[in-house]
This record gives structure tokens, C-alpha cells and sequence, in this order.
């Protein structure tokens, strides 16, 4: 799906350019026409596959989450049901500080098309405005939390590191942010979007688990272990033993 609409936004902006230039681009506009149809195409097949999966119409219930991204979620079933912690699950979708900071070259442990589906997700919950809406709850919460934390030096030490690590126009904001001892915007903004991310997989993670087994999986360390009180159940799931 994502291939045919990279292709199809590519013909589209060659038809445009070709256009302004005054040159022939009606059998362009035509490729760009077909592969409009065959994305929407696409969409509806993906529709389809995850209205008749009992994960998929649970996916389907949170907004932000459409057919195409529910679908991603969905073919790897095997990688969730097979994991036996979320931090395994985390670790596959390339959301581990281990997966952090690749160098060039270096072998990939996640796959990097379930991390990309669930950036994706990212960013459809951070556009969704309602008060209902749990994950851009979350988001807002944690970015709070982050500046906080950046106002009080308490990142100063991964400043520095940054300065250390790259060279930065001094002239721009993000070099002033490090230079102070602080994360730039962005870098907080990123933060707070990778801790929303994660805690939908989670969702997804024990939301799949308990279907399956009836079993709800085991939380984090740090929830499950020490105490901490930062885990939200769910949406729109109630988490009952069946009954035959």
C-alpha cells in the first residue's frame, strides 16, 4: 500500500513539474489516475482483513488507527504471541535504548517497517484533539513531564553528550538548547512521542495476549516490579474471562 502511494504521489508531482513546464504529461496524469484507483483498492482489501480480525476490530476502535496501519499491526501476530514480555516486543519494534543510536553499517535487530507503522500511528494519535482520546492524553502528559525534567538540568549530561558527539551551526536554536545544558524542542517532543508509542504497544501487546490465552501478560519491570502507578488500561477493551 505504502509502495504504490509513494509512487503515486512521485507520477503526481512529475505530471505538476512537467505541467508548468508546458510539456506533454497526459499519460502521466493518466499511471498517476490508476494507481489512485489501485491504492484505494488497497485500502478497501485492508479494510476488510482487519474488520474480520477480533484484534482488528478492537484496533479499529481507536481513533487515530485506520485499516492500513491496523493491518501492519496485524501480520505480525506471530512476533507478538510468540513474545513472552513487552520488553521483547519493544526491543522487535525498535523501541529500546539498544536500537537507539545505530551506527552506519551496523546490523539491524527491530524491523524497521513495524517501527515505522507504529511512528505512523504516533503521529495520527498527536493530531487527534478530542479529550477522549487516551494516547494523545498520554502525550501531552509525558511531554509535560519532560520539560519538567529538561528545565531542572536533569538531561544536562545527554546535552553534553550531543555537543560532543556532532558538530552544530552555533547559530541555531538546537545548538543553544545543548550549549545550555538542555534538550532542544524537538528531541522533547520525540521523547514524549516514543513513551506514547510505547505504551500502545503494550496495549496491543496485552490486549493480543489475553485474547489468546486469557491471561493478561505480565507488566513492565519497572510497573509490575518497583510500583510504579504509570500504566493505563486499555481502551475499549474489558478484560473478562470468556464464558463457552
Amino acid at each position: 500500500y505504502y509502495m504504490i502511494q509513494g509512487n503515486r504521489v512521485g507520477t503526481n508531482n512529475q505530471a505538476i513539474a512537467l505541467e508548468k513546464e508546458g510539456e506533454p504529461n497526459s499519460v502521466l496524469k493518466w499511471i498517476q489516475g490508476e494507481m489512485e484507483h489501485l491504492e484505494n483498492q488497497c485500502a478497501k482489501a485492508l479494510k476488510a482483513y482487519a474488520e474480520n480480525h477480533e484484534i482488528g476490530e478492537w484496533l479499529l476502535s481507536i481513533r487515530g488507527i485506520g485499516p492500513v496501519i491496523a493491518s501492519g499491526i496485524l501480520c505480525r501476530e506471530r512476533q507478538i504471541l510468540t513474545a513472552n514480555h513487552i520488553a521483547q516486543l519493544w526491543s522487535y519494534a525498535g523501541l529500546s535504548p539498544q536500537c537507539v543510536g545505530r551506527k552506519r553499517g551496523q546490523k539491524l535487530s527491530h524491523d524497521p517497517s513495524f517501527k515505522r507503522i507504529l511512528w505512523l500511528a504516533g503521529e495520527c494519535f498527536v493530531k487527534c484533539q478530542k479529550s477522549d482520546d487516551i494516547y494523545r492524553r498520554i502525550y501531552d502528559e509525558r511531554k509535560a513531564y519532560e520539560q519538567a525534567k529538561n528545565l531542572a538540568g536533569d538531561y544536562a549530561d545527554q546535552a553534553k553528550s550531543a555537543l560532543e558527539g556532532k558538530k552544530f551551526d552555533t547559530s541555531t536554536v538546537t545548538y543553544k538548547s545543548y550549549a545550555e545544558g538542555k534538550l532542544p524542542d524537538g528531541h522533547i517532543n520525540a521523547r514524549a512521542k516514543r513513551y506514547m508509542v510505547k505504551m500502545f504497544l503494550m496495549h496491543v501487546f496485552d490486549v493480543w495476549k489475553f485474547t489468546a490465552d486469557g491471561v493478561r501478560p505480565p507488566k513492565p519491570y519497572v510497573i509490575d516490579i518497583m510500583g510504579h502507578a504509570d500504566y493505563i488500561d486499555p481502551p475499549h477493551f474489558d478484560f473478562q474471562p470468556r464464558t463457552n
